[in-house]
């Protein structure tokens, strides 16, 4: 579905943003080559917590008590908090 206006766009009101000076096509441009970076740094995040999710699984494998693998998720994803 295309959105019809800005408010469908994201989902409700819009705060007023001071807009630029450019063109409006160096302006769209420059918003497209933003979205297709979002878009390439959003997959690149997936694939990087797959192997975190991986890396973990064979963690708990190799790590039966609860506090020894926590132990070894400090030393290996230091700061990593559940959920």
């Amino acid at each position: 579905m295309v959105a019809r206006n800005i408010r469908e766009c994201f989902g409700g009101p819009v705060a007023e943003v001071a807009l630029s000076t450019d063109t409006p096509n160096i302006v769209i441009e420059r918003g497209k080559r933003a979205y297709q970076k979002i878009k390439a740094d959003a997959a690149t995040m997936r694939e990087n917590w797959r192997a975190v999710g991986e890396a973990l699984l064979v963690g708990r494998k190799t790590h039966k008590a609860d506090r020894a693998f926590g132990r070894w998720c400090e030393e290996n994803f230091p700061g990593l908090k559940p959920p």
